[in-house]
């Protein structure tokens, strides 16, 4: 079976939820290792413009993205339908915050996952217009994955 646009899109929708649940536990570690270390550690940890000062507005920053990307996986991975417009909304504003950070600290790493986060926005609307869950997703791809002819030679 030839691979269609579907297909990928499928594929590249479910690592993303992958990719966006691992960079929410990062942050979730990012964000508890900042609020434990000393303030002058977490600065050169996290970012190394950053003040003393500002290290309880990182922790927060941190844990919040962390939690709010690690419930929306879950939520996903769980499979109620009405779930996807608020993970739609969450990873909205959380892109809107990036950018808005982007603007004040030009950074490679958070363009990166920006673009990654309008990627998966823009994937999360197209399941949940085509009314399938995360599961179902899963499911069709692996089929299309193990359905797929060897390649000769």
């Amino acid at each position: 079976m030839r691979p269609t646009v579907r297909h990928l899109l499928d594929l590249l929708f479910l690592i993303g939820v992958v990719v966006k649940g691992l960079n929410g536990v990062a942050e979730l570690a990012g964000g508890a290792a900042a609020a434990v270390l000393p303030a002058t550690t977490s600065v050169s940890i996290a970012h190394g413009h950053l003040h003393a000062h500002d290290v309880p507005l990182l922790v927060v920053f941190l844990l919040v993205h962390g939690v709010v990307k690690v419930a929306v996986v879950v939520a996903l991975i769980v499979g109620a339908l009405r779930v996807y417009p608020w993970a739609i909304g969450a990873l909205a504003v959380l892109t809107v915050l990036q950018i808005a950070d982007l603007a004040l600290r030009p950074s490679l790493g958070v363009v990166l996952l920006t673009i990654l986060d309008l990627i998966v926005i823009a994937l999360t609307w197209r399941e949940w217009r085509a009314h399938r869950s995360l599961r179902q997703t899963f499911a069709a791809t692996v089929a299309w994955i193990r359905h797929r002819p060897e390649r000769a030679g």
